[in-house]
């Protein structure tokens, strides 16, 4: 599974997948879900999730399999989604069936396993099973494994959308006229430190390599030697 999953960059296509397969290879699971954390502005139009307006942020669901009476596997159940659609952090502290929607009760679920989704210390989203039976600990363990993957799925997915929309701020504020007297203008201190912060979250998505296809030279639309140059006077580390 998890050579499968280094297969995919895309994490809308990777994580229906995931869950589909997490599903599929334990009879007892009856349903497996995952979601992003997110700002909880969505949440302000549904009536119940109070809860989640406690925080800043939620967990909103982006992928859910289900296992029917009949032992197959489907990924549209519209009412589970409903309920599972919008999760407040604290439901991740719980074990107990009060983090299982009635409908999944009457399926048999007895237990809520839940992993968060985390890359170097930051929470990205959450990976959750809903079994019929306690998981052994390899069960546990073999998710843990399949979450870190994820997680690094998701967080260098969120780097690269970073770095283009930094990217879009500057080739715009380089394509503006000059501002009209008494407007507001960006010193060379902070064109320094954008370039900086720009430049090192092109080396977070690509992992400190500069040179080669997919290399952060590439992703920033320069030449590698330019790069390297820049890189050496920011002092920022690199890899080949």
């Amino acid at each position: 599974m998890l050579l499968e999953m280094a297969q995919v960059r895309d994490s809308r296509t990777l994580l229906p997948w995931l869950v589909t397969r997490l599903v599929d290879i334990s009879d007892s699971t009856v349903a497996a879900a995952a979601w992003e954390l997110g700002s909880t502005d969505a949440c302000s139009v549904d009536s119940d999730t109070d809860a989640c307006r406690l925080d800043d942020e939620c967990l909103h669901l982006v992928a859910l399999a289900t296992r029917t009476a009949r032992g197959t596997i489907v990924t549209a159940n519209p009412d589970l989604e409903r309920a599972l659609r919008r999760m407040p952090l604290t439901s991740l502290d719980s074990t107990s069936d009060a983090a299982v929607p009635e409908m999944l009760r009457r399926e048999g679920t007895r237990r809520w396993l839940a992993l968060r989704l985390v890359h170097r210390q930051k929470m990205v989203g959450a990976l959750g099973l809903f079994q019929r039976d306690s998981d052994e600990p390899s069960t546990t363990e073999m998710l843990q494994l399949v979450a870190n993957q994820l997680a690094a799925v998701i967080a260098n997915e969120r780097a690269i959308e970073e770095i283009r929309r930094l990217q879009q701020r500057l080739d715009s504020s380089q394509g503006m006229p000059r501002p009209a007297p008494g407007t507001p203008v960006v010193s060379e201190a902070d064109i320094r430190r954008f370039e900086r912060s720009n430049i090192a979250a092109a080396l977070e998505a690509t992992g400190g390599r500069v040179y080669g296809r997919g290399g952060a030279a590439e992703l920033l639309g320069l030449k590698p030697t330019t790069l390297a140059s820049r890189l050496k006077k920011l002092g920022l580390p690199t890899r080949t």
